[in-house]
């Protein structure tokens, strides 16, 4: 027996992969997508100030609380500390351009389950995000996090 195919992975049937998801012969996660109008010119700037100082208090990302070392206290921090660093699953935090290998995002849609390794509670702690808000998230991240 083959061990399960990683996401991207040539795939036939969704036990083939380690996601249990085979769309289109590929491994996929699984992600449940809100519908999101593309904005390619989301910047981090936008996504501390619209969702991430809005939504996380002292005692998460923003202040001394760093919740699992992750500092996010202003955008320059929040970018520096996602983008391409690596997160408590087996995929990065943030992954430039691609939303399936990209922790946060499984964090903020609350399906951290699906993600490879993935597990404990969905961002920001207590609380959710609106549809709005997932998607200036959603939008930095397909678009480059720039």
């Amino acid at each position: 027996m083959c061990n399960a195919c990683n996401l991207g992975q040539v795939c036939k049937m969704n036990a083939d992969c380690g996601s249990g998801t085979c769309t289109n012969g590929k491994c996929a996660s699984g992600l449940v997508l809100p519908a999101c109008q593309d904005n390619m010119n989301v910047t981090a700037a936008m996504v501390f100030t619209g969702v991430v100082s809005l939504k996380c208090g002292p005692a998460c990302h923003l202040g001394n609380g760093q919740s699992g070392g992750l500092n996010m206290k202003d955008a320059a921090t929040m970018k520096t500390n996602t983008v391409g660093v690596a997160s408590s699953a087996q995929i990065p935090r943030v992954t430039a351009s691609n939303l399936d290998t990209s922790y946060l995002i499984y964090k903020i849609l609350g399906q951290q389950m699906k993600a490879p390794g993935g597990g404990g509670s969905s961002m920001p702690l207590g609380g959710s995000l609106t549809v709005a808000e997932q998607c200036t998230v959603i939008n930095w991240v397909k678009f480059g996090a720039k």
